[in-house]
């Protein structure tokens, strides 16, 4: 690792592999356990480069790179394919196969001739899924504009879908999405749009009178107003009910949505940014969801399907991760 950036992702890619970012590098380190006392580097490359590079050849750019240099926001890794921008060149998103180490493709995202273009965020399905969406914000006349994209990792080109929100630049944060299926719902400070990206149809507009939140969580989609649970999608019916909270006492305020932990538990934030669970009905149609409680689950942890292992990269202390295998 190299010691004078700390680490910004590790991420598993199969039982036998697994990367590691930092600043610009992605390393991927191969071995028998992840238990093994070391790991042999099978490749590293600069996101923004062409092809892997060596140990050597890495120390020596990683010298020469700004050290404020860094992969942007979170980047995507689905199955062997990593995908990112750099904070040098926010309008370019790189693809690369990480099993390999080849570059697979650089995507120009330069769509308009604003005086600022860049890549606002990348969004994978909850689902498993080849589509992305690529969203591209470009600022004129002190406004945003938002456009929305579906790129397919299997076709590597963006699909038809193309849809537009615009906001002033006061409401930046204010804009959620969530991928689900063939679905991407939407909140434009307030209002809730869900659209079928397939299709470009727009499947369901909702007038609401605050900022909302969007989460996915199985085959539904969550919406909330007013710090409330409000509605939900069914991706299956396509019906938009009420959320119904079960709980006979008072549940907390939901001031952000979380992620999800793994099958239909998620998690909420509440004003003191405390980590509250929630859980989904078990019948698939349900509408229901139940608050479980209160609990400390740090952000910069991930955990395998199974829920056996689970990484840990320390808030306080971002150059080096912990490993814990519970059976």
């Amino acid at each position: 690792l190299f010691e004078s950036q700390g680490i910004n992702l590790v991420q598993m890619i199969n039982s036998n592999m697994m990367l590691i970012v930092q600043g610009l590098s992605v390393q991927v380190y191969c071995f028998k356990s992840i238990l093994d006392e070391s790991w042999e580097l099978k490749h590293i490359f600069f996101l923004d480069g062409t092809e892997s590079v060596s140990s050597s050849e890495a120390v020596s750019l990683m010298s020469v790179r700004s050290k404020y240099s860094f992969i942007y926001d979170a980047p995507i890794v689905l199955g062997s394919i990593f995908i990112g921008y750099t904070s040098e060149d926010p309008d370019v998103l790189h693809i690369w196969n990480v099993q390999e180490g080849k570059k697979l493709r650089t995507v120009e995202c330069k769509i308009t001739s604003a005086p600022y273009n860049k890549i606002w965020a990348i969004v994978k399905s909850e689902k498993p899924s080849l589509d992305i969406v690529v969203i591209v914000r470009n600022i004129f006349n002190s406004k945003n504009t938002y456009h929305f994209y579906i790129y397919s990792l299997k076709l590597m080109d963006f699909l038809p879908f193309h849809e537009t929100h615009d906001m002033p630049n006061y409401f930046t944060r204010d804009m959620k999405c969530v991928l689900q299926g063939r679905f991407l719902a939407v909140t434009v400070n307030g209002p809730l749009f869900i659209y079928n990206y397939l299709t470009s149809q727009l499947v369901h507009t909702i007038s609401t009178t605050t900022n909302c939140d969007v989460l996915a969580v199985n085959n539904h989609i969550l919406f909330t107003e007013q710090r409330m649970f409000y509605k939900i999608f069914n991706t299956n019916t396509l019906e938009l009910e009420n959320i119904t909270v079960t709980n006979n006492t008072e549940v907390p305020t939901i001031y952000d949505f979380g992620e999800i932990l793994f099958g239909k538990f998620f998690y909420t934030l509440d004003r003191p940014r405390n980590e509250q669970v929630w859980v989904m009905g078990d019948n698939p149609m349900s509408e229901k969801v139940t608050w479980l409680g209160c609990l400390k689950y740090d952000k910069h942890s991930k955990i395998n399907k199974s829920n056996t292992k689970l990484i840990v990269v320390p808030s306080f202390h971002e150059d080096y991760f912990i490993y814990e295998n519970f059976w």
